[in-house]
C-alpha cells in the first residue's frame, strides 16, 4: 500500500520559522519507489499542522484555501492512481510517478487570465521607461512617458467618478461621457484631445498584442480634438531689444536671457540649447556651427553659429552655465517686461465645450519654446530655405512646418514680394 504525505521543507528542521517553507509531497510504493517533489505552495512553520499535513485554519491566511484544496486535490489524484495500478497489477517506476506527478500540474493548470485595461497600461508605461519602441527602435522620451502616466491618471478619475470601465467598454458612448466629462471639468479641447489620442496609442498596442479585439477607437466618430494654438514668436527687432537690455546688475535674469536666446539663433529645444557642450562647438571652412545630436528625435544636426551667440559664448568663455527651464520660463518673462512687451494678445481656445476668447500681455506668453518658433519664424521671414529650416527644426513635413511658424497673412505677403515673381523688371507691359 502506498503512502502519500505533504512536509514542509522535505520534514527537515527549518533554520529560520520566519521565512515560508516549500510544502513537498511524499509517495512511497514499495521499496524502490520513494518520490519527493515540491507542490510550488509555502507555508510558515508555525501555521502548519503536522497531524492533519494540513494549513491550520487561522484568519489571517487568506491563502488556506487555496492550498489546502491543492493537497487535497493531490491526494485524491495520486489514490487514483494506486486504485488503477492495483487494479491492473501494475507496479509504478519512479520515472512514472515523476511524469504522473507532472501530469496533475499541466492538467490542472489555470487558464490565464486576461490582463485589464489597467494592469496593461501600468506595465506597458513601465516597460516604456527601459525598452525601445518598436517601431522606431528608439527609446521613448521623459516628456512622451510623462504624458502616458498623466493620460492613465486621468482616466483612473474618470473610472473612479463616472464608469468603470476594461477593455471592452471603450465605445462611442464611453467615449461620449467621457468627453462631456472633461468639458464639466473644464478642460481644454486641446488638453481633451491629448489624453484621447494616448488612449487611443494605448489600444492600439494592447490590439497589436492581443491584449483585446477591440477596435471601437478606430472608427472616425472616436476622433481627437485639437485646435491651432495662438503661440507667439518674438521678431528680430524685439530679440535685438532682448539682447541690448543692459541686465549686468541681475545675473540670473542676463543668464536666463542669454540661454533664451540661444535657442532663438539655433532652433534648438531647451533640451537641447540648455544641455551643449564645448564638443558641440565645430569648424568646417571657416564657419563655426553647433552640431548637436537631439534628445527628441536623435538626429544630429549642424547650425551655423549667429554672431549674437558667439558674443554670448565670449561673454561666459564658453558654453553657458545650466539652468531649470522652470527658472528660464519665470525669468524670461520679467525680461520680456522690462523690453515693454506689453502689447495686448488675443487667443482663443475650446475650454469646457465653449469658445472662449483670452487677452493677455504679450509678455507673459514668452516661454522657452517661443525660442525655437522665433527661429523658425523669422529664418523663414528672412529668406531661409524651408527645407534647411525643417533640417534643424525636425519637422516632417512642410505641411506641418507652416501651421508652426507664426506668419500674418501681411507678413506672408511682404515675403512673397521680394520674390523674382513681383520683382521681375521685365514683366509684361500691362496693355
Amino acid at each position: 500500500m502506498a503512502n502519500i504525505n505533504f512536509r514542509p521543507n522535505k520534514g527537515k528542521s527549518v533554520k529560520d520559522p520566519s521565512k515560508p517553507q516549500k510544502i513537498y509531497i511524499r509517495y512511497c510504493a514499495g521499496r524502490k519507489v520513494d518520490f519527493n517533489a515540491s507542490t510550488n505552495a509555502s507555508v510558515l512553520i508555525e501555521d502548519w499542522d503536522m497531524e492533519k499535513q494540513r494549513v491550520k485554519n487561522r484568519s489571517h491566511l487568506t491563502n488556506r484555501q487555496e492550498v489546502n484544496s491543492l493537497l487535497t486535490n493531490l491526494t485524491k489524484y495520486f489514490e487514483d492512481f494506486e486504485a488503477e495500478n492495483i487494479k491492473n497489477g501494475i507496479t509504478p517506476t519512479y520515472e512514472t510517478v515523476k511524469n504522473f506527478f507532472n501530469d496533475f500540474f499541466t492538467e490542472h493548470k489555470p487558464e490565464a487570465k486576461p490582463m485589464t485595461f489597467w494592469e496593461f497600461t501600468e506595465q506597458y508605461i513601465h516597460e516604456a521607461k527601459t525598452k525601445p519602441n518598436p517601431i522606431t527602435k528608439k527609446p521613448l522620451s521623459k516628456n512622451t512617458l510623462k504624458d502616458y502616466i498623466l493620460t492613465r491618471n486621468v482616466l483612473q478619475q474618470f473610472n473612479n467618478e463616472v464608469k468603470r470601465f476594461d477593455f471592452d467598454d471603450i465605445d462611442s458612448e464611453w467615449y461620449s461621457k467621457f468627453c462631456d466629462w472633461c468639458d464639466q471639468r473644464g478642460f481644454k479641447d486641446n488638453y481633451k484631445g491629448k489624453h484621447i489620442k494616448t488612449l487611443k496609442t494605448f489600444m492600439n498596442v494592447a490590439l497589436e498584442k492581443s491584449m483585446t479585439t477591440n477596435r471601437n477607437h478606430l472608427h472616425r466618430t472616436f476622433s481627437v480634438f485639437k485646435e491651432e494654438t495662438e503661440n507667439i514668436y518674438l521678431s528680430l527687432n524685439e530679440l535685438q531689444q532682448f539682447w541690448e537690455l543692459d541686465l549686468s546688475e541681475n545675473p540670473t535674469k542676463e543668464l536666463a536671457r542669454d540661454l533664451f536666446l540661444i535657442g532663438c539663433y539655433t532652433g534648438l529645444r531647451v533640451s537641447d540649447y540648455g544641455n551643449l557642450k564645448p564638443t558641440s562647438i565645430r569648424d568646417l571652412q571657416g564657419v563655426k556651427m553647433f552640431v548637436v545630436k537631439t534628445q527628441k528625435t536623435k538626429q544630429t544636426v549642424a547650425i551655423p553659429m549667429h554672431p549674437i551667440v558667439e558674443s554670448i559664448l565670449i561673454k561666459y568663455n564658453g558654453i553657458p552655465p545650466k539652468m531649470f527651464d522652470q527658472k528660464i520660463n519665470y525669468n524670461i518673462k520679467l525680461v520680456a517686461k522690462e523690453v515693454e512687451l506689453v502689447n495686448d494678445v488675443e487667443t482663443t481656445a475650446t475650454i469646457g465645450g465653449k469658445e472662449v476668447t483670452i487677452k493677455r500681455k504679450k509678455y507673459e506668453l514668452v516661454t522657452t519654446h517661443t525660442a525655437r518658433r522665433s527661429f523658425c519664424t523669422n529664418a523663414y521671414l528672412t529668406g531661409m530655405d524651408s527645407h534647411d529650416i525643417m533640417a534643424i527644426s525636425g519637422h516632417s513635413t512642410e505641411k506641418n512646418f507652416l501651421k508652426y511658424i507664426k506668419v500674418t497673412p501681411e507678413e506672408r505677403a511682404v515675403k512673397m514680394s521680394k520674390s523674382k515673381f513681383f520683382t521681375n523688371a521685365t514683366a509684361l507691359k500691362v496693355v
